[in-house]
């Protein structure tokens, strides 16, 4: 089966619920596999993996977890869900999307706000990511890659 791999990078900030004033750094690298490229429009949800800075939290940490692609259609949002491991030890779950405006598709598929949650479902913490395709379209245009899957 012919899928699709790419890569992304955002870039932004976040804020623990307790310090809201206090804007942090949060960078997000993704790998997207996606597991069939005819599956595009359907209920595919691709696996993600990468790494996170989350500012006081969580430095250049690995994740994995899924991006809902099939949804952009449907619920005209794309969802963003993986775990990882902060500086402390302890779990932390990303949740988020991108939310799909027809009437500004640039900015909706370059802006992902995001919710952390700790490892007992609290939430601890908001994140607004962009990624800058005006200037780096190229080079993420470039990251695409056909891959063979087994299904």
């Amino acid at each position: 089966m012919l899928g699709l791999t790419f890569r992304e990078t955002l870039d932004g900030s976040w804020h623990r619920l307790s310090e809201p004033g206090n804007e942090l750094r949060c960078v997000v690298d993704v790998t997207v596999v996606i597991p069939s490229v005819t599956e595009l429009l359907g209920n595919t949800v691709a696996e993600i993996s990468g790494r996170v800075t989350l500012e006081g939290l969580a430095t250049d940490r690995a994740f994995a977890g899924t991006l809902g692609i099939g949804s952009a259609l449907r619920e005209k949002r794309v969802p963003y869900a993986f775990a990882l491991i902060g500086d402390d030890g302890r779990s932390y779950r990303f949740d988020g999307a991108k939310e799909i405006n027809v009437l500004s598709i640039p900015r909706s598929i370059t802006t992902l706000g995001a919710y952390v949650f700790d490892s007992e479902g609290v939430e601890v913490g908001r994140v607004i990511l962009r990624a800058d395709l005006r200037d780096e379209v190229m080079q993420f245009l470039t990251t695409f890659r056909p891959t063979r899957t087994k299904k």
